[in-house]
C-alpha cells in the first residue's frame, strides 16, 4: 500500500480489493494503474490527499463531469470506507471474526446505505 511497514490482513485485503472492483465498475476506468509510490500519480495522489479528493479531481472517462459529480454521495461514503489507506480503519466484508477481535462491531459494508439504495 502507501507504506511498506502496513501488516497483511486478508479480510481487510478483500474489502479493498472489492472497493476497487465496485470504483472500476462505476466509473468504467480503474481508478490508479500501479499501488507502488512513485510508480502511479493517481495513487500518489490518493495516497496523499484520500480517495475524496482524488474523486475531487479526477474526470470521469465520458464526459466533462468530475467523479464526485458522477459518484452518488452513498456510493462515494461506501468507498471511502472499502479503500482506506490503513486497514484497521476500512470497512469489512461483514465477517463475524471482527466482533470477537475488536470487542464491538467493527463498521461493516453492509451498514452503509449503497447497499440498500435498489431494495
Amino acid at each position: 500500500m502507501c507504506s511498506s511497514d502496513l501488516s497483511y490482513d486478508c479480510f481487510y485485503q478483500d474489502c479493498f480489493s472489492l472497493g476497487v472492483t465496485i470504483f472500476g465498475m462505476a466509473a468504467a476506468d480503474y481508478p490508479w494503474y500501479a499501488t507502488r509510490n512513485g510508480k502511479c500519480q493517481l495513487w500518489d495522489f490518493y495516497c496523499q490527499r484520500g480517495l475524496q479528493a482524488f474523486l475531487e479531481r479526477r474526470k470521469a472517462r465520458k464526459g466533462n463531469l468530475k467523479l464526485v459529480e458522477v459518484f452518488s454521495p452513498s456510493l462515494t461514503d461506501l468507498l471511502v470506507g472499502m479503500v482506506e489507506i490503513l486497514p484497521e480503519d476500512r470497512l469489512t466484508l461483514g465477517e463475524s471474526v471482527f466482533d470477537v477481535e475488536l470487542g464491538d462491531k467493527h463498521k461493516s459494508v453492509w451498514d452503509n446505505d449503497w447497499l440498500h439504495e435498489f431494495n
